[in-house]
């Protein structure tokens, strides 16, 4: 008997006034009709989902009529799921029950229920869709996955588990486990994998073929209404323990060469901070208790105080900018003597393992002849510069040591009866006489000049000259050290050639920086947030047996995740500055920002008629989103103003507040600095422009930073 298609004047009494009142309260939608098929009662729910303003959809007026129809007679029922269109064409799907009774005082002969399950139903597919995905995942991983049943037997078995075990999947569901793996060989007592505080343990595969494959095993378990479930991922880790093998000798090949050399080494964490250093390093250290050498400030006090800041340095550069370093510096043994350490080290970027590494060895008795040489005048012959000596009165050379011989290519007689004016052809003999006066003079000790010399085959090759006067064998003579500075200048062209390396390479980290936020950000928002909106509208289904409270509970935590995994996307990378560009994207992060923290906020916004490049967006959007999360954090402000506009062939931002401020004299050195004023200044110098931040203490900071329109 269906329901006639008329209006409610008045609802009857339904079966009572209890009952009556449990369906105007009940989550789901509750009519009834008369014998003459009018609907004598609709509860709110009810005429929401099946009042005025929607319809059956066509496609299923026709099984909807067929049900209702045929009820008949008392005990005649239906349960049946059709779709409402709404006047907008909106669809939604509806799971509806009726059943015919004996005609009551009240005049009912028909009762229904109906339930808009749209939500569930749009749920049900989505977590059958990530059901879908997820078993192509362990169908195609490359570790053995395999899952057993709280007896050990297993219940399922991937690809990458045939290839370990040796063996096809039908053959081994639902045998023990134990039939294939086994502990390591020796292991006393076994480990126990099943024990939630276990990691990742070290097992054996017996493999089909009869041999053991060793593997690292990672359980994971799941608590289900049938019992518990435990997953087992399995990775063949046959080649790094060769690896493994090799490496162990190829340190022991290490240690002993450096012991045969009297050397030692040792290595910096410089994200943990830990030093180990070897027993042949303790030695060379004067044996100190292995514990008092875990940090570098426990082996700067090992250094001589005299050299302890020079050497502070050193490791400094070499953890913060990477560069090598050789160099020497005294250190106080146990005993309380001074001894001299040569060290040489490099910062090793290794994937997951960066670390510091240096080789130190004992130089004193070195030293200790450099000293003597020092000393003795007449060991100048062996000198590395290229030295000469020449008299005051007639400038003709007295000594000229063999490296300087080799690089001029004049013998010793024919230097004898030269001067340095034939080396310097850019001085005359006036000129260099009166250069040098200070220095017979006694006004200055030294002098220290750039030039160029003539080799005898006519040639020439850059210098740095420092030149002294001094006595030699009772005689006063002028002591020149020549550096050949060919080498330097080479140098410092690979410098600015590294220099251009590593802007590139900086350019290219931001890269892809912004590439793995804007990955991480999809990720999060397409499929956590999908799944956290998921479980809640399960949550919020009637026809979920949970209590009220429970609900609520479960309702609140799903929306404060779902809050927090929107907030983590927006931060890694907004889609609004891909989809609509800067200008949105400024104003979307700024209006967000000074919600937060309730700011007074301005902004002027004139971007240019054509987007900007992609790189000059995501700069200027992260310099911005760094400078107001600072305002947020340290400034205490009230107003934030906020600018982007276009001058000339070049955009300009500008963030300004009205805070606390600070007093730029007394911010720290460049290298000691928070990364997000560096990175700031980087993303501006990598496209050509450059940040400046002015401040002054109580009256708020300004950060204004541009790049050309197109870099």
């Amino acid at each position: 008997m269906p329901p006639a298609e008329s209006s409610l004047e008045s609802p009857a009494l339904f079966a009572g006034v209890a009952l009556q009142a449990v369906a105007e309260r009940a989550g789901f939608g509750v009519w009834g009709l008369d014998s003459d098929g009018q609907v004598v009662y609709r509860n709110a729910v009810a005429a929401r989902l099946i009042g005025a303003g929607r319809h059956i959809h066509p496609d299923d007026r026709a099984s909807v009529d067929a049900a209702r129809h045929g009820l008949q007679a008392p005990g005649d029922h239906y349960h049946l799921i059709y779709r409402m269109r709404d006047a907008q064409g909106q669809v939604f799907w509806l799971e509806e029950t009726a059943v015919e009774t004996q005609p009551s005082a009240d005049g009912l002969v028909v009762v229904g229920s109906v339930v808009d399950i749209t939500a569930q139903l749009t749920t049900e597919q989505r977590l059958s869709d990530a059901l879908q995905r997820t078993e192509g995942i362990l169908r195609t991983a490359t570790d053995a996955i395999v899952t057993v049943d709280e007896r050990r037997h297993l219940v399922s078995f991937n690809h990458a588990a045939e290839r370990l075990f040796g063996i096809a999947a039908a053959e081994v569901l639902g045998r023990p486990l134990a039939c294939w793996l086994r502990p390591p060989a020796g292991a006393e007592p076994a480990p126990d994998l099943w024990s939630p505080q276990t990691g990742t343990t070290e097992m054996r595969v017996a493999h089909q073929g009869g041999s053991m494959i060793p593997v690292a095993v990672s359980v994971s378990s799941l608590t289900l209404r049938g019992g518990v479930l435990h997953t087992l991922i399995l990775r063949d880790i046959r080649d790094s323990l060769r690896a493994q093998q090799r490496l162990e000798a190829a340190e022991a090949r290490q240690r002993l060469a450096l012991q045969a050399a009297g050397m030692g080494v040792w290595q910096l964490d410089p994200d943990s901070g830990r030093l180990r250093v070897s027993d042949e390093a303790c030695a060379v250290f004067g044996d100190p208790a292995p514990q008092t050498l875990e940090t570098v400030d426990q082996l700067l006090r090992v250094v001589h105080p005299a050299d302890r800041e020079a050497v502070k340095a050193v490791w400094h550069a070499a953890v913060e900018v990477g560069l090598p370093f050789e160099h020497a510096y005294r250190i106080v043994d146990a005993g309380g003597g001074t001894r001299w350490i040569g060290e040489r080290g490099r910062r090793v970027d290794a994937p997951h393992q960066p670390r510091v590494l240096a080789v130190v060895m004992d130089i004193t008795q070195r030293k200790r002849f450099e000293t003597d040489a020092q000393r003795y005048a007449q060991i100048l012959e062996e000198s590395r510069n290229e030295i000469y000596l020449f008299a005051p009165d007639t400038l003709q050379f007295v000594m000229v040591n063999k490296p300087a011989r080799s690089n001029l290519g004049y013998g010793i007689e024919e230097l004898r009866t030269l001067t340095p004016l034939t080396l310097k052809p850019e001085y005359t003999e006036a000129v260099f006489r009166q250069m040098i006066a200070p220095l017979q003079q006694g006004r200055v000790s030294e002098l220290r000049f750039e030039t160029v010399h003539r080799r005898k085959d006519g040639s020439h090759y850059p210098v740095e000259v420092v030149l002294r006067y001094s006595a030699y064998d009772l005689s006063s003579v002028f002591v020149a050290t020549i550096l050949d500075t060919s080498e330097r200048r080479d140098r410092e062209h690979r410098l600015e050639t590294l220099a251009e390396r590593l802007r590139v390479l900086s350019e290219q980290l931001v890269q892809v920086q912004e590439h793995e936020r804007r990955h991480l950000a999809r990720e999060l928002h397409d499929e956590i947030g999908q799944q956290l909106t998921a479980g809640l509208m399960r949550v919020r289904d009637p026809t979920v047996r949970l209590s009220a409270a429970l609900r609520r509970d479960l309702g609140e935590r799903f929306n404060a995740l779902i809050e927090q995994v929107r907030n983590l996307s927006l931060d890694l990378r907004p889609a609004v500055l891909d989809d609509l560009g800067l200008a949105p994207a400024l104003r979307w992060y700024a209006e967000r920002q000074a919600a937060l923290g309730r700011l007074q906020l301005e902004m002027q916004l004139s971007p240019p008629a054509d987007r900007p490049s992609p790189e000059v967006e995501t700069a200027l959007f992260r310099i911005a989103q760094e400078a107001m999360t600072n305002v947020l954090r340290h400034a205490g402000a009230e107003r934030l103003r906020l600018s982007l506009t276009l001058e000339g062939q070049r955009l300009q931002l500008v963030i300004e507040d009205d805070g606390r401020g600070f007093d730029p004299a007394k911010l720290p050195p460049v290298t000691e600095r928070h990364f997000g004023l560096l990175g700031m200044h980087e993303r501006a110098r990598l496209l050509g422009g450059d940040v400046q931040v002015t401040s002054l203490a109580g009256e708020g900071t300004r950060v204004a930073a541009w790049v050309p329109l197109n870099p």
